[in-house]
């Protein structure tokens, strides 16, 4: 079996609150923002983009193993506390999934646990994020001086 997957959220890693990711939906992509119109005699919508993107959707299912039984609760008012502060706010969200990039994420969900075993709990996590990953290097400090030029490369296909 190979190491547990988590996530980092407000700087803090989901295996600290004993949280490990299962299954996730991280890969999807943002829709367009688009205008629809439909002219009379012409077939078939005219869509007009307006240089936007929507939020997205990143979703992890997770579960929690407590020590003891009687530990479950206490363990989940931290993960309620941890996650559901700051509602609207956006923080950095990393995963071991994808070690180049992070997004900008609010926690958009309430915290749904399936409690029906003892020692462990089931829960989906889900945050809306901003519609871009950011490379973590794109947060290097470059220096320069107004006397050299400076090239910045973009190592990505996108602006």
């Amino acid at each position: 079996m190979g190491p547990l997957k988590s996530f980092y959220f407000k700087n803090v890693n989901s295996l600290s609150r004993g949280i490990v990711v299962e299954h996730r939906s991280i890969l999807n992509g943002p829709e367009p923002d688009l205008q629809e119109y439909q002219i009379p005699g012409m077939d078939g919508n005219k869509y007009i983009y307006n240089g936007r993107r929507r939020n997205l959707i990143v979703q992890y299912e997770t579960f929690l193993r407590v020590p003891k039984s009687r530990d479950l609760q206490p363990w989940i008012t931290s993960l309620k506390g941890w996650l559901l502060s700051d509602p609207g706010s956006y923080f950095m969200l990393e995963d071991d999934f994808d070690l180049n990039h992070y997004r900008q994420a609010a926690y958009s969900g309430g915290l749904d646990v399936d409690g029906s075993f003892k020692w462990i709990s089931r829960q989906s996590l889900e945050f809306t994020c901003k519609p871009y990953r950011y490379l973590k290097t794109g947060d290097d400090m470059v220096s320069g001086s107004a006397a050299t030029s400076l090239t910045v490369y973009n190592p990505t296909i996108f602006d």
